[in-house]
This record gives structure tokens, sequence and C-alpha cells, in this order.
């Protein structure tokens, strides 16, 4: 029972720690990825379940090795413990401990659509703000209509995904066709020695930039 206690104990020192120390201690990776709750790293340490990889160990020890039968004996006992504990508790845990919670939280949470629609309109309205000249004109009106039609365009997106996706994979498959003529006339003026290597540099990574972002589109 000590040796199924330290089994099941185990996991949970070792998986609390490690789902909570680097994001505490690493900036950029909590602001990624934040904080769960309690209930995740609990039941992930719950679902330690042993079974055939432990069984296999202990079998693979040779028939004279000093406490082979013990080291068996106790292996069965642990798979056997954590099967009938673990096992026929995980369900009602997870249940107990996420099934309402998760489900408002994500009921509550903006899909990416969503959050890129209100990103837009709040980007716009900080264009507005820098264009606007006190007659009603504006002093940018490219940008204006670029974060205009950005606004229009996520917004739209965010109330018809389904309709609009296959317009978007359209649109960023054109996109990626440019980036590539792009790219070819960029090597053929290097190649005819038109551009210096630093203007072949400084452009490629432009174009390596927009063909990144633009193929998590597609």
């Amino acid at each position: 029972m000590a040796i199924v206690a330290a089994v099941i104990v185990a996991r949970f020192a070792w998986i609390f720690p490690t789902t909570y120390i680097p994001r505490a201690l690493i900036p950029m990776l909590r602001a990624r990825d934040p904080y769960p709750p309690l209930s995740v790293p609990f039941i992930m340490s719950w679902a330690g379940i042993r079974g055939v990889v432990s069984l296999a160990a202990a079998l693979s020890l040779p028939e004279a090795f000093p406490g082979r039968d013990l080291i068996l004996a106790v292996t069965f006992a642990v798979i056997l413990a954590t099967v009938l504990l673990q096992g026929s508790t995980l369900a009602p845990l997870v249940r107990l401990l996420s099934g309402a919670r998760i489900g408002s939280l994500h009921n509550s949470k903006l899909s990416e659509a969503d959050a890129r629609a209100r990103i837009a309109a709040a980007q716009l309205a900080a264009v507005e703000k820098e264009s606007l000249e006190p007659d009603g004109s504006h002093r940018h009106p490219r940008l204006m209509e670029q974060y205009s039609y950005r606004v229009r365009a996520s917004a739209r997106f965010s109330e018809e995904p389904e309709v609009l996706t296959s317009h978007r994979a359209d649109h960023f498959t054109a996109v990626l066709a440019a980036i590539s003529a792009g790219r070819k006339e960029l090597l053929r003026m290097h190649r005819d020695d038109q551009i210096h290597d630093s203007v072949l540099h400084a452009i490629e990574q432009e174009l390596d930039l927009e063909e990144i972002t633009v193929k998590r589109f597609v």
C-alpha cells in the first residue's frame, strides 16, 4: 500500500510543478499559455493508471534477479489498485471538477474570428484618431481604407465563417502565388547582379515573414 501511495503521489509531485513553475519563470510562456485551473493538473495526475508497460518492465527482469517475485507482486498490486481506484473514479472526478465549469468557460470565451474582429475595430479607431483632420478630412486615407476593409472582412467572417472559409482560402492562395512570384523575381535580379546581397536578404526576409503569416490561413 505504501508503494501504491508513492506511485500515485509521485505523479502529483511531478505534474503540478511542471505545470506551474515554467509559467512562473517564463513570462512569454505565461502570456501565450496562461496558468490552467487547478482541476487540469489534478485530473492529469489522477489519470496515471499503470498497466502493460509496468508489467512488461517487471517481467523483463532475469529469473535470478534478487527480489523478482516481490517486484512482480508489487507491480500487479500497483496495476490492480490504480485500475480499480483511479480508473473507476476518473470519469466522475472529471465531471465533478471540470464538466460544468469548462463548458461555461468555453461558452464565455470569444472565438479567434470574434477576437480578430474586435482587434480590427480597435485598430481602426486608433488610425482614425491619428488620421482625422479638423476639417473632417483624413491625413492617411489609404490607412483608413485598409483598416476599414479589415474591420468589414473580419466582422463578416466572425458571423459567417462556414460560408467564407473557401473565399478566404482562395484569397490567401492568391497572396502566396504573389509572394512566390516576387521571390522568383528577386532571385532573378540577384543572379543577374542587379541588386546587392544586402538588398536580397532584406527583401527575402520580408517575403518570408509575409509567407509565414499567410500560411496560417490557408
